[in-house]
Parts: C-alpha cells; sequence; structure tokens
C-alpha cells in the first residue's frame, strides 16, 4: 500500500530512504550543505539509477521545507521498493 511509503518525521525518512538505497545496492552520495536559519543540519542524498550512458534523466528533487522533503521522500521510498531500476527504458537513468 503507498501510505507505507510516507512518514511524518524527517529523520525517519532518510533513514528509510538509505536504507532502501542500501537494500538496493545503490551507492549514494551525501552532501550536508551550510545549517539554515532554523538550525537543523540538512542533507542532500543522491542516488543514480539506470545507466550511466542514458540520453534522459529522470530527477525527483525534494524542496528544502519539511512537506516538500516529507513528500518526495515517500515518492523515492515508493519507486525503490516497487522496482523502479529494472522499470526504466535503457535511455533513462
Amino acid at each position: 500500500m503507498a501510505a507505507e511509503h510516507f512518514t511524518s518525521d524527517i529523520h525517519n525518512a532518510r533513514t528509510r530512504f538509505l536504507s532502501n538505497c542500501e537494500a538496493a545496492g545503490l551507492a549514494v552520495a551525501s552532501f550536508r550543505p551550510p545549517l539554515v536559519e532554523d538550525n537543523e543540519a540538512k542533507f542532500a542524498d543522491i542516488v543514480r539509477i539506470g545507466s550511466p550512458n542514458a540520453d534522459r534523466l529522470l530527477i525527483i528533487a525534494p524542496g528544502m521545507r519539511l512537506a516538500d522533503a516529507l513528500c518526495a521522500s515517500g515518492i523515492e521510498i515508493g519507486l525503490l521498493r516497487e522496482s523502479l531500476r529494472e522499470e526504466l527504458p535503457r535511455e533513462v537513468a
């Protein structure tokens, strides 16, 4: 069920995303930008799925607001769990 991919806690969302990437054997590049106004550490976790020679890219990028990040994380987790990797056409990464 789709609801299982979403959470209301940002730290839980990141942990779930990273663990799903690990389970899928995907390398994650994590970047920590400077602290923002609320002094809360934010991360940008980047994963590439698909052919390194792909002509086209499908990019899913959340915003920095909490609601945006939670929604995008749920979508990303759903795509990882539902085997997006196998369904991407060869020319798309």
